[in-house]
């Protein structure tokens, strides 16, 4: 059976920032919820920052595919642009 009632949904792909939607009822169809995610945090902590910056420059020129943004075989300047334009954001549900 489907559990019914409101719902928070959480959602959170390998580098990307942690996106919730809050009072989602169960009673109705869910399959067209959108979740805007924001991708750049390679080290998982939730926030965009130095880190995840000095990981991409660290390992830019290879085909580290952890660090490898945008899944086209290199760490290259678009991972880096990617880390760049999304530095200082921060998923929801960071402390």
């Amino acid at each position: 059976s489907v559990m019914s009632g409101t719902v928070d949904i959480a959602v959170r792909a390998p580098t990307s920032l942690t996106r919730i939607i809050r009072g989602v009822s169960l009673d109705s169809d869910v399959s067209g919820l959108v979740f805007d995610l924001i991708n750049g945090d390679l080290n998982g902590d939730n926030v965009i920052d130095d880190s995840d910056l000095l990981t991409v420059l660290f390992d830019f020129g290879t085909n580290n595919a952890a660090s490898d943004l945008n899944g086209d075989g290199v760490v290259d300047d678009a991972d880096l642009l990617m880390v760049l334009f999304n530095f200082g954001e921060q998923g929801e549900g960071r402390e």
